[in-house]
């Protein structure tokens, strides 16, 4: 992980914005970044516009998009077998109804 940050920090430092996002993407990937505090699809947006004709970056941007996406369904997993995931579920059919 630490060997991880280093290298985001150096290639922020180069000022290679290939480099700094092929990083940022990798730790994604190795759960370096913390996927639901982070600002994830905010930064991954522009990064897909930026390399969307390099092959290389949109195999590791759909790496990092899959990282994303596998930590929000498990969110969203731990939420709804919360046991007051039946009491949300319940007013949102009511409201639904209405």
């Amino acid at each position: 992980m630490i060997d991880r940050a280093a290298a985001v920090h150096a290639a922020a430092l180069d000022h290679d914005p290939r480099a700094v996002d092929a990083a940022y993407m990798r730790a994604i990937v190795e759960g370096v970044v913390d996927l639901l505090r982070d600002p994830v699809w905010e930064r991954l947006e522009p990064i897909h516009a930026r390399h969307e004709h390099d092959p290389e970056m949109m195999r590791l941007f759909e790496l990092a998009a899959l990282a994303f996406s596998d930590a929000a369904t498990d969110a969203a997993a731990a939420v709804l077998t919360d046991p007051a995931a039946e009491t949300v579920i319940a007013k949102a059919r009511q409201i639904g109804r209405t």
